[in-house]
């Protein structure tokens, strides 16, 4: 099983994840998100997966990435 830092691919939080993306290439990006609900939802990984996204300097909306992408390798390794 991956860890939330290693999966690469987000199920079931389009809604979120459009809001967060509109969010953040909007003029008012908030300093801190809350992120809550049930255990095992997801939460985690939809935190690294935006924050891969933050990182990357994309403008694009493209959240997706590959395991082989050098951003992912350094988040993996917790050494970014």
């Amino acid at each position: 099983m991956l860890t939330p830092r290693e999966n690469l691919t987000l199920f079931g939080h389009e809604e979120a994840q459009t809001f967060f993306l509109n969010s953040f290439h909007s003029a008012r990006f908030p300093h801190a998100w809350i992120l809550g609900g049930n255990f095992g939802i997801g939460k985690a990984t939809f935190a690294f997966h935006m924050a891969r996204y933050i990182f990357s300097g994309r403008q694009d909306g493209n959240t997706s990435f590959l395991g082989h992408d050098p951003l992912c390798r350094r988040i993996v390794a917790q050494s970014h």
